[in-house]
């Protein structure tokens, strides 16, 4: 009671000057709380900032060590003079392929030894030679040396095979969002499509990207699926804005054939075989969306005077409603593809970037 009269006296004794100066220098609890939520909330975007920084730092540390480690590797191989067939010889051994010489004549690879090998150690031996030389090899003859009772065997390189390419691509308006890259690299025949979201800069600066650093890792190591990671790992720290573009890729061995073909929310695919056509299925989310990517993967073998179609979205649908079993059927061997893809680019229902890859295996 005491108290609620001092409290009275006392307001009572306030200018209408000093009220205003309490009601706006006094933190009340609802303006208190308001502003606990708004220094939380900065110091919650802040902290993100850091972590994403953090990450993408990390993850860039993990790609240049694994990166330098090739190179280290060569420096050491310089420095002990080790030629391939070096490095050949000791794998060998290790291995305990026994042998009393090894030579290397127009490309062929020449074992003599005291006894014959067996099927294991042969693909022990064919196996080491693909690790060491990046190319694929046979048994092609084996002999026995009579006079010596010794046996010869005989490795020969397996036959590459030639690829034809052609790229073709439309631009709806601005910066074209789609990057391609076909070359060879460590004689697998490499083809690669990535479409950034929407027609700036931005969207093709980030397909350009994604292209080049998967183009440079491979020169280093094959596993493209291991750099597709790598990469997301980068891209999916939103530093300031949405980030991210489709990858179709694939990977053919000029000597077996072999592809390799992942896709990172890319469109169907097409091979065209004996005037039929397969379908390479969709699939994957893009590059840059969600923190452990998810990727379409199969291994795919292809044959001679096959022909790999792979394309942007921006046609997929004019593609498959457009009679190309009929055109093939009857017109394989006239089939224009630079026709066919203008034809699909005037039937598109909505503007977009178009881009269409076509590799011919000769």
């Amino acid at each position: 009671m005491l108290l609620k009269e001092l409290g009275n006296y006392f307001k009572s004794k306030l200018s209408t000057k000093d009220k205003k100066q309490i009601v706006k220098r006094c933190l009340k609890p609802q303006k208190m709380i308001i502003e606990l939520q708004n220094t939380y909330s900065v110091y919650q975007s802040e902290e993100k900032f850091y972590i994403s920084s953090l990450k993408r730092k990390s993850t860039l540390n993990k790609i240049i060590s694994n990166l330098k480690t090739p190179i280290i590797n060569s420096k050491k191989e310089i420095i002990e003079n080790k030629t391939l067939f070096d490095i050949l010889d000791e794998t060998l051994k290790k291995e305990n392929i026994t042998f009393i010489k090894i030579n290397k004549e127009n490309n062929k690879i020449i074992l003599i030894s005291n006894t014959p090998y067996n099927e294991d150690e042969k693909i022990i031996i064919i196996s080491i030679l693909l690790m060491i030389f990046k190319q694929n090899y046979y048994v092609e003859k084996e002999e026995i040396l009579y006079l010596r009772q010794q046996y010869k065997t005989t490795i020969a390189l397996i036959e590459f095979n030639n690829i034809k390419q052609q790229i073709y691509t439309y631009s709806a308006s601005g910066d074209n969002g789609d990057t391609t890259f076909v070359d060879e690299i460590n004689n697998n025949y490499i083809a690669i499509l990535s479409d950034g979201m929407g027609h700036t800069l931005k969207s093709k600066n980030t397909s350009k990207a994604i292209v080049n650093a998967i183009v440079s890792l491979l020169k280093q190591d094959d596993r493209i699926l291991k750099h597709i990671e790598e990469i997301n790992d980068i891209f999916k720290v939103k530093m300031v804005e949405e980030n991210y573009a489709t990858l179709d890729f694939v990977s053919i061995n000029r000597q077996t054939l072999i592809g390799e073909i992942v896709k990172c929310g890319a469109v169907h695919s097409f091979v065209i075989r004996n005037q039929e056509i397969i379908v390479i299925d969709n699939g994957g989310i893009p590059i840059g969306v969600i923190d452990d990517i998810n990727y379409y993967s199969i291994s795919f073998k292809f044959e001679k005077n096959d022909i790999f179609i792979m394309m942007s979205d921006g046609i997929i649908e004019e593609f498959k409603e457009f009679n190309l079993s009929h055109q093939i059927k009857n017109e394989a061997k006239d089939l224009s593809f630079q026709e066919l893809f203008n034809r699909l680019v005037s039937k598109m229902k909505h503007l977009d970037d178009a881009t269409m890859i076509v590799l011919e295996i000769l």
